[in-house]
């Protein structure tokens, strides 16, 4: 295929394309005097054609990479020499165009020629349904195995940047020894640092959106104490039900004075009070009032099985 275009949102395919052609097309003494690769910012397209029209020097090929497109400052006429490349490209060269953070306009007549007579790949983002199977897929990569924990930890960790996933499965493959290539949440912890997010903070901020998802996962792998967590939660829904019964919800300052807190936290509250009635967070600081109690030994024959009271307590605000 004398061109290949390779396009969109997800840079981690277009790099994983792009290193699959550098290492099958030429060998790598063939690639000292065959391969190019000039970036966007500092490329010329007539300069590129031009050598795109030489003869391969000992090799069955020429490649040229023509990196990061999308910052090419280059006029319509540019892009018309191309498409006058293409009628008739060199058989023995082969044209290689990354673009990156989005799509070439269809419209353009270089990018059908290019579809027909090579390949034309755009790569989509990835939404957190299709994240999983793809971390799975990228673990076997490296030889290794990850718990389902572990994955939703990773999505919610590092989101969907893939080539920051694939780069910390390296970590892996090399702190994991043999016998011992499974990724767990000890090993997620050493690597990702996922105890540092794991925070009572992060615990009350997932609480007050009404994130059930993210609530399980930090109280299932915060190492907070229960004492510390209660005071605090406490204290966001007390100050929650100020903002319901303020009589002047625009006056901020007012506001923040009342509920003794900064006055950019106000819109967090503003925030909650459309997730929590004035009646769901009056319940809301009871539960809490009784967890404190039952965590203390009153009122509660196991008062050891703090996780599990947490659990109880923050399922009943959130439902």
């Amino acid at each position: 295929m004398p061109i290949y275009v390779l396009m969109g949102d997800e840079p981690y395919y277009i790099d994983s394309i792009t290193e699959l052609l550098s290492a099958s097309i030429l060998t790598d003494d063939e690639k000292i005097m065959n391969e190019s690769i000039i970036y966007g910012k500092e490329a010329n397209l007539k300069d590129i054609l031009s050598n795109a029209r030489l003869m391969p020097m000992m090799a069955p090929y020429r490649v040229i990479y023509l990196k990061e497109a999308q910052l090419m400052r280059s006029k319509e006429s540019d892009w018309e020499m191309l498409e006058k490349y293409l009628e008739s490209p060199t058989s023995t060269t082969i044209l290689v165009i990354t673009y990156k953070g989005g799509k070439i306009d269809a419209r353009k007549k270089w990018l059908k020629q290019a579809d027909k007579l090579g390949a034309v790949f755009t790569s989509v983002a990835l939404n957190d349904r299709e994240l999983a199977p793809v971390i799975e897929k990228m673990a076997d990569k490296h030889g290794l195995d990850i718990d389902d924990t572990s994955k939703t930890l990773m999505i919610e960790y590092v989101g969907s940047d893939l080539t920051r996933i694939d780069t910390i499965m390296h970590q892996f493959d090399l702190l994991l020894p043999k016998g011992q290539r499974k990724i767990t949440v000890d090993a997620m912890e050493k690597v990702v640092g996922i105890s540092k997010k794991y925070n009572v903070y992060e615990l009350s901020n997932a609480i007050m959106d009404k994130d059930i998802r993210k609530t399980t996962l930090i109280i299932t792998h915060s190492n907070e104490d229960i004492a510390h967590i209660v005071p605090i939660l406490y204290n966001q829904f007390s100050n929650l039900l100020i903002y319901h019964y303020a009589p002047d919800k625009n006056n901020e300052s007012a506001l923040a004075s009342a509920m003794k807190c900064n006055p950019k936290a106000v819109w967090s509250y503003r925030k909650a009070s459309q997730k929590y009635t004035p009646m769901q967070t009056f319940r809301a600081i009871g539960y809490l009032r009784s967890l404190d109690i039952k965590s203390k030994g009153v009122e509660c024959a196991d008062n050891t099985n703090t996780l599990g009271l947490l659990k109880e307590t923050l399922y009943r605000i959130m439902h």
